[in-house]
């Protein structure tokens, strides 16, 4: 990696020969597996290349914006092509589709002074317009599509302006409730998730932004207007942290929100974590981007909260070296693998279908225990940046032991006990 801001990033293919070709499938929507790819934004061609791609890695789920002013660019004129496309190619490859119902249309925007301009995207549009946009795509896709995002952060400024005279959390609750009276009529059974917050609640002098208060002016609506809470743990900070500061970030973030959910009785909604990950720069390797990626899937699979984690993204969005939301990729631009499609290849290939069992720590590590088909999986890890020493029973099992991106790691199997060390970098060891 580079050493400075101010050098190149230096990169290195991957080699891909242990994931299969994509062929159609099935969907999973049960699969904990998801990433965003932002499939809106290529050609038909890019489209269903890049979704093979996914495909090959076993990704189960795409997280995507399905944008108002490209659906219906002007009052009454939809234009469906792009993602009738997008969601009949995820479905051929057995990928649901999650959409984001945003962001508004300069048409349609509630305050006439954003009407005309960029900012009305980002504006709390009219609600007679949103709930015919809203009840036209669940109308078009909810034969295929089930659960439904509103909105993408409207705890951010950059994403939400709240209607006139509003606040900007009443505004969102207004705007969340119109959206799922309208999707419960069009199909009952359809779920609705609270547009993924961003971590808000540490910045003390902007109350108007914290979770807690979205979270209020949402349960001040009747009915209660959501079925899933979407989060974005951003947890990473500009440094290789630890993986157990790692853990304790990305389970206390969504904390405001939980304690909310506990408080008005409704701690068994499940929570989707429809983004999270690290730029690949000079504080962040691809190693151990790699590494964090494969600790946070499987902490979200170990807590009952958690039901689906979103990597963001799938592919990096630009090669500015020194831009970092241009290298949040588990590809780099160009399509090349970096270890972080590995990782995830080898973490769906180990753990798609699988039960938690139990998590315990041993001498400094984490070991997380999953029941599948064919026997159990341990995902292992050092909590901090020291190595450990472990001896695991197996009984009579055979053992096979893999790093994190799938190559083999030594260790030394006796008498039904397997010894290993256990580094930072997880490591998988099946018994059969």
């Amino acid at each position: 990696r580079s050493a400075s801001d101010d050098e190149p990033i230096q990169t290195a293919a991957v080699p891909l020969g242990v994931a299969p070709l994509a062929e159609p499938r099935p969907v999973e929507p049960d699969s904990p597996f998801g990433v965003v790819a932002h499939l809106n934004r290529m050609s038909d061609a890019e489209r269903e290349h890049t979704v093979q791609l996914m495909a090959r890695a076993g990704v189960r789920w795409a997280r995507e914006g399905f944008l108002w002013d490209a659906i219906e660019p002007a009052e009454g004129q939809f234009d469906w092509a792009t993602y009738d496309h997008l969601v009949d190619t995820c479905q051929r490859y057995g990928i649901s589709v999650l959409p984001v119902l945003a962001y508004g249309t300069t048409w349609a925007a509630s305050d006439p002074e954003h009407g005309g301009s960029a900012a009305g995207r980002t504006t709390a549009p009219r609600l007679d317009a949103w709930r015919r946009y809203v009840e036209a795509v669940a109308r078009r896709y909810g034969d295929r599509i089930r659960v439904w995002e509103v909105w993408n952060e409207p705890n951010s400024t950059t994403f939400f302006r709240p209607a006139p005279g509003m606040s900007r959390a009443d505004s969102y609750a207004q705007l969340l409730a119109a959206a799922y009276e309208t999707l419960k009529r069009v199909d009952p059974e359809a779920k609705v998730m609270i547009g993924g917050f961003t971590p808000k609640h540490w910045l003390p002098d902007q109350p108007h932004l914290h979770e807690a208060t979205f979270m209020e002016a949402i349960y001040r609506q009747q009915p209660v207007p959501f079925d899933i809470l979407g989060y974005h743990p951003y947890t990473a900070p500009h440094t290789e942290t630890t993986n157990r500061a790692s853990v304790e970030k990305y389970l206390r973030l969504p904390g405001p929100c939980w304690e909310a959910m506990r408080a008005h009785g409704e701690e068994g909604k499940p929570t989707w974590m429809t983004e999270m990950g690290t730029p690949t720069m000079s504080f962040m390797s691809a190693d151990r981007a790699a590494e964090y990626l494969v600790v946070l899937y499987v902490t979200g699979m170990a807590d009952p909260r958690i039901e689906k984690n979103f990597w963001y993204d799938f592919r990096d969005d630009g090669t500015d070296p020194k831009n970092k939301e241009h290298h949040f990729g588990l590809l780099r631009h160009d399509g090349a693998p970096k270890p972080g499609y590995l990782a995830y290849y080898t973490l769906t290939r180990l753990l798609e279908g699988a039960a938690f069992v139990d998590r315990q720590e041993h001498d400094g590590a984490a070991i997380h225990r999953f029941q599948t088909p064919d026997g159990q999986v341990l995902v292992v890890w050092a909590q901090g940046d020291e190595s450990a020493s472990l001896t695991l029973e197996t009984g009579g099992s055979s053992a096979q032991v893999l790093g994190v991106t799938g190559g083999p790691v030594d260790f030394e199997q006796e008498a039904g006990v397997l010894k290993l060390t256990a580094t930072p970098s997880p490591t998988f060891v099946i018994l059969h």
